[in-house]
């Protein structure tokens, strides 16, 4: 019962930390100071587009995907490999 009570009050801790010191844009941190501002992009430039337009003309790929698992050797890695077929 009592490491639950301190494992609960050091979350709360941390929580109050992070909420205090992490901001969802770095420009409205209170920390951050005149040089730093001057090279962080302005929102409207940070975001990227939401369509990018590829320089072929066959926009039609297939994406395959392929994972693998050495049965012989349980202790290696996985492997995630994307085959992009036309």
């Amino acid at each position: 019962m009592y490491s639950r009570s301190v494992f609960g009050a050091v979350g709360f801790v941390w929580a109050w930390f992070f909420f205090r010191w992490f901001r969802d844009r770095p420009a409205d941190h209170p920390a951050v100071n005149a040089a730093e501002l001057a090279l962080m992009p302005r929102p409207e430039e940070a975001n990227a587009p939401d369509h990018v337009n590829v320089p072929w003309t066959n926009k039609n790929l297939t994406v395959k995907w392929e994972h693998f698992v050495s049965k012989l050797e349980p202790n290696r890695k996985e492997t995630f490999t994307a085959l992009i077929m036309d």
